[in-house]
């Protein structure tokens, strides 16, 4: 879990757990409208065990390291090297 900076909100895993069983783990956003959390998905990043966010260029920039280099898996809208790092821009700072 990692805090958005500025705001209440924050970004975090989903089904990582059991153990390291975590093909189905996705990142969330969750913002808190004044009362309860909105959540949305980022994007489903299996074995995502490590994450940050990054202040640059204009934008909140997520960076992840998977657990499970050696598994074939795919990650739409993100840049993934071959040891498992992934870093996408998910918020425009205004």
């Amino acid at each position: 879990m990692v805090p958005i900076p500025g705001t209440l909100n924050f970004v975090a895993t989903q089904r990582f757990y059991p153990g390291f069983n975590s093909s189905q783990c996705r990142i969330v956003k969750e913002i808190f409208n004044g009362t309860n959390w909105d959540q949305t998905v980022v994007g489903d990043f299996p074995y995502i065990h490590r994450f940050d966010l990054i202040s640059h260029d204009g934008g909140l920039w997520f960076v992840g390291c998977s657990i499970a280099n050696s598994k074939k898996i795919r990650m739409i809208g993100a840049i993934q090297a071959e040891f498992g790092l992934v870093i996408m821009m998910i918020e425009k700072q205004k």
